[in-house]
């Protein structure tokens, strides 16, 4: 669940410029339902 709980907090995400942000949105989402890198 920590995995999960890094990506529901967009404040890490903040440092992206806006386009890495949208890109970021426009990402497949099963690369952020499963995270297999441990925290």
């Amino acid at each position: 669940m920590k995995g999960r709980k890094r990506f529901d907090e967009f404040d890490d995400f903040k440092p992206l410029s806006d386009e890495e942000f949208e890109e970021l949105l426009n990402a497949p989402r099963k690369k952020y339902r499963k995270p297999k890198i441990k925290y």
